[in-house]
């Protein structure tokens, strides 16, 4: 057996053996919010700092590979302790490649978050100052893909399995808004050009929630997805994907109707030169809705991305965000929008200082939701 069998491919990060690299990094972010609590009045701004530790490992074992990152967020605020958080992510992945023609993995992994909301509207609850609502997530994936790279027909299968508890303040409701979500997905590629394919892609998903409030009706689901799309690799310049097609919900409780729309999902990335990159994303979505009187979220969302490097050691970023949010059997609908403006300094190979402004505006037909805020950051990293 040659060693290059066993090797992972030199790509940075610190060798630990012939077949394991591992990959530290570490964040530090001055922050600033000028609206804190996202509130129409009575705005307060707090200014903080996060800390984000990560550690990366990248092993390759002949036709195996796999990842392990473990991920971290500290902060620590001035208006108290109450809304400081500590939040850990830990990602596992592993690929096993049996043959040119059939490649097998899974994923898993484990998110210990909260929701951003702060603590004086927790969960759409402005009069109320209680601890964040802390939440457990964990995941999983099952993916298996038939056909090799230059072949005319690819069959890829997913298989994603989801399930989400929240550990504070059960007793004020966060238990109705645990729920377990499972999926299966297929998508079949014919490659019509070595640059380009035509796909059909279909999925069906099942919500289920343990528990539900007095009062309400269950909002357990199964949510359907059926489009047609296009992928491709026009020239190094343009490359993207577009989907189009059916969704359809249809809840367990006659008390929701059922729910179909139009599908979509775009990507669009073009580089006019080596120094500049466009992106360009929008489709519909769906989320578990946080108020328990609303079946679903129903999201539209618009974004543009601007990077532009200036030099060698500068690079800006420019975002615009647009989303419409619908929450379904309820009343309120909210408009988003939000811009970013970002500047890194490559200090070294491995550090950079970076600043980034971001202002969000949210328009509600419940004019209590309605809020604008200014979020500035200025934060240093470091990657081995």
């Amino acid at each position: 057996m040659s060693s290059s069998a066993w090797a992972v491919e030199n790509t940075g990060g610190m060798e630990l053996s012939s077949w394991l690299r591992a990959y530290p990094a570490i964040a530090i972010e001055a922050v600033s919010d000028s609206n804190f609590y996202w509130t129409a009045e009575n705005e307060e701004s707090v200014q903080g700092a996060i800390l984000y530790p990560e550690l990366e490992l990248r092993g390759l074992i002949q036709k195996t590979s796999f990842n392990l990152k473990v991920e971290g967020a500290v902060s620590d605020y001035d208006n108290g302790s109450l809304d400081d958080f500590a939040d850990s992510e830990v990602d596992f992945s592993f690929d096993y490649e049996a043959n040119s023609r059939n490649t097998l993995g899974f994923r898993l992994n484990n998110t210990q978050s909260h929701d951003a909301f702060g603590t004086r509207r927790t969960r759409d609850l402005s009069d109320i100052d209680r601890e964040l609502d802390e939440f457990t997530l964990d995941s999983g994936n099952f993916h298996y893909r038939f056909g090799a790279k230059e072949a005319l027909v690819n069959l890829e299968y997913n298989f994603d399995v989801s399930s989400k508890n929240y550990d504070t303040n059960r007793e004020l409701g966060t238990e109705f808004l645990d729920y377990d979500f499972d999926a299966h997905t297929v998508l079949l590629t014919y490659n019509n050009s070595p640059k380009s394919a035509l796909a059909v892609r279909a999925s069906v998903g099942n919500i289920e929630y343990p528990d539900t409030s007095p009062g309400l009706a269950a909002r357990d689901a199964t949510e359907t997805r059926v489009a047609l799309g296009a992928i491709w690799r026009a020239t190094a310049k343009t490359s993207g994907r577009v989907f189009i097609g059916y969704l359809g919900r249809e809840p367990d409780s006659s008390a929701y109707e059922d729910f179909s729309a139009l599908d979509w999902d775009v990507a669009v990335d073009w580089r006019p030169r080596t120094s500049s990159q466009f992106e360009l994303r929008t489709s519909r979505q769906t989320e578990e809705s946080y108020i328990l009187d609303s079946s679903f979220l129903n999201i539209e969302r618009y974004s543009l991305l601007w990077r532009q490097s200036l030099g060698a050691k500068f690079i800006a970023r420019y975002k615009l965000q647009y989303a419409n949010i619908t929450f379904e059997n309820s009343e309120r609908e909210d408009d988003v929008l939000s811009q970013s403006l970002s500047l890194d300094y490559l200090l070294t190979r491995r550090a950079t200082l970076y600043s980034k402004y971001t202002y969000t505006d949210r328009d509600s037909s419940f004019g209590i939701r309605e809020f604008d805020k200014q979020y500035f950051t200025l934060g240093l990293s470091w990657k081995y």
